[in-house]
C-alpha cells in the first residue's frame, strides 16, 4: 500500500485492519474494498475547493483596495 489512510470515515478513529477483502475499521466496524474508497471525503472535498476559490477572490479583492486612494493599508489590516 502506498497510499497513507485517513482515519475513519464514519467514526473518525484511526485504528483499522488491513485485509484481503478490504479495510476495515477496528472500532466502528465499517468496511470498504480499497484505499481511494477509505480516504475519499466528498464533502470535506468540497469544502477545500470552495476554500481556495474565496481565498483567491480576497486575494484578488485585497489588491484592488490597495490601489484605492479612499482605502489606507492601517483599515486593510483591521478587517483581517
Amino acid at each position: 500500500m502506498n497510499e497513507e489512510l485517513k482515519p475513519c470515515p464514519f467514526c473518525g478513529d484511526d485504528g483499522y485492519i488491513m485485509k484481503y477483502g478490504g479495510i476495515t475499521c477496528a472500532t466502528c466496524g465499517a468496511s470498504v474494498k480499497d484505499t481511494k474508497t477509505w480516504n475519499t471525503r466528498q464533502i470535506e472535498d468540497a469544502l477545500l475547493a470552495n476554500l481556495a476559490v474565496l481565498r483567491a477572490e480576497l486575494a484578488a479583492l485585497r489588491a484592488e483596495l490597495a490601489t484605492d486612494a479612499r482605502c489606507s493599508w492601517t483599515r486593510l489590516e483591521e478587517v483581517k
